[in-house]
């Protein structure tokens, strides 16, 4: 330090901080014993905080002091350290302290021009490098995707030769399902997951960014319009994704549960968790109710339960998939504790996502909710969902026109019914031209298919194999039959008992 001192002088000329410094450095010499790196500059600190209050010579001194700091570009050198340690209260601190020299002393006028310039240059590199990582992210996420659609096309192979498709008895294609397989107005649960198209890639895209979970924020919000089927995207894409393991190693046998908001939501998340960690449900309750802070742990009490019955180490997570979220607004809930409860409950679901725990030091549980998009303002409103927004939601838009095109061929075919040649351009044609700005077009696409389907014996005998466009009008001839996609699709078929659901729950 003393050499590189002495260079960084000599190249100012012989000055009054030259002065200081050497003669503090004699001192150090004259005390017979080798002085360390600290006690070094400690001393010559001293000697220049010491020379600028008593020296009469003390704006000579600045002068020469701000002379060093130019020339070894300590400003912009200082900024970079605090920056890249990451330290806020520090950068603030640096700033703070150099903002007010660079103000006070004429001398120093250099030093806010430095800062200026110094920040500029770090925020430039930051956003190349930003852009660098977000490239490299894209390219990933692509990548993960891909594979996963082809792993998926190799198991759906796998189960056409292992013979778990059976031949269809009107002589069409081979079945994999028995009965209707459209939904209508219904969402697809779990067990629909056979007859669910349309959603492969957006299930693909889900699943990878759901991993990307497992470190760090775990907590993934699922928006979309009313319609636009995110219950169906979580409920027969995600699910039995995560059955199959696709999530990450051994996770098929992570515990899962799945909810809907109630008036009570931290009540029934209570249940489900004491189902699972084999204790009881009050207990569970209250504890949840008086520190939803630490649900952590009841969490991961789940984990240890499990990993217990299955005689394993307590590895993996807990993941919870809290469906129609904004239920938990719209339900009446004041009699059992209205916003405290909602708060309690979103809490305890922020705890179990986020906070570390057990021997591996990581959060017990992965979070999913999914929450319709008109309700985003309402779930801002909650400080422990502000990251998990701020990180980026994944919003479930509408299907492309080749998705709608799978969402009617692809269940057709696992029931083994052949369309009629025009039925798909029938249908896709009548969306075209559907108002479709308040359910959305996955709904009437549902209904109109299950109507079709209904009316599949028109002309034939009950088992007939092959749908046709339904004949709406009966005044038009055999050949200008025509598919009719309508708003009054949306209502129950005649003769089919109980009541349209709410838009809430249109293919949610």
């Amino acid at each position: 330090m003393v050499v590189a001192g002495a260079g960084v002088l000599g190249s100012v000329g012989a000055n009054v901080l030259s002065e200081v410094v050497i003669k503090a450095v004699e001192r150090l010499r004259d005390s017979g014993r080798r002085a360390t790196h600290d006690e070094i500059e400690a001393v010559v600190a001293a000697a220049i905080e010491h020379a600028l209050a008593a020296d009469p010579r003390a704006q000579a001194l600045r002068r020469d002091v701000a002379e060093v700091l130019r020339v070894t570009g300590t400003v912009a050198a200082a900024l970079e350290a605090a920056v890249q340690f990451g330290d806020p209260a520090a950068q603030a601190e640096l700033t703070a302290a150099l903002r007010a020299v660079g103000t006070d002393f004429e001398e120093f006028d250099f030093v806010l021009a430095e800062l200026r310039e110094t920040a500029g240059a770090i925020l430039e590199t930051l956003r190349r490098q930003g852009a660098e990582h977000r490239a490299e992210q894209t390219r990933a996420h692509e990548i993960a995707v891909q594979l996963w659609l082809v792993r998926q096309e190799l198991a759906v192979m796998e189960r056409r030769t292992r013979g778990e498709a059976t031949p269809n008895v009107g002589g069409g294609p081979t079945a994999v399902w028995e009965g209707c397989p459209y939904r209508g107005l219904l969402p697809f649960e779990q067990d629909h997951a056979a007859v669910f198209y349309g959603r492969e890639r957006l299930t693909a895209e889900l699943v990878t960014i759901l991993a990307t979970r497992l470190t760090g924020l775990g907590i993934l919000v699922v928006t979309g319009a009313s319609g636009a089927g995110k219950s169906s995207l979580l409920r027969a894409g995600l699910l039995p994704e995560l059955t199959r393991g696709s999530l990450a190693d051994g996770s098929a046998q992570w515990p899962r549960i799945v909810l809907t908001p109630t008036r009570e939501p931290l009540a029934e998340l209570a249940a489900h968790l004491a189902v699972l960690g084999g204790t009881d449900a009050n207990t569970v309750g209250r504890n949840l109710a008086t520190a939803p802070d630490q649900a952590h742990r009841t969490a991961y009490q789940v984990i240890v339960h499990q990993a217990r019955l299955a005689s394993t180490a307590p590895t993996g997570r807990v993941v919870i998939l809290v469906d129609q979220f904004e239920e938990m607004f719209t339900l009446d809930s004041e009699d059992h504790g209205g916003e405290d409860q909602r708060t309690a409950f979103v809490t305890a679901l922020h705890a179990a996502a986020t906070t570390p725990t057990g021997s591996r030091h990581e959060p017990p549980a992965l979070v999913v909710l999914g929450v319709r998009g008109d309700f985003w303002d309402r779930c801002a409103g909650f400080p422990q969902l502000v990251e998990a927004m701020k990180a980026g939601p994944f919003v479930v838009g509408p299907l492309t026109e080749s998705e709608l095109r799978c969402a009617i061929t692809g269940p057709a075919a696992a029931a083994g019914l052949e369309l009629e040649p025009g039925l798909v351009d029938t249908v896709l044609g009548e969306l075209r031209g559907a108002d479709t700005s308040s359910a959305g077009t996955l709904p009437l696409l549902s209904q109109a298919m299950l109507a079709t389907w209904e009316h599949r014996a028109e002309g034939g005998a009950a088992h007939q194999p092959r749908l046709r466009p339904v004949r709406r009008d009966h005044t038009r001839g055999p050949g200008e039959r025509r598919g009719r996609v309508r708003r009054a699709d949306l209502q129950p078929a005649e003769g089919r008992p109980g009541r349209v659901p709410s838009a809430d729950r249109v293919v949610a």
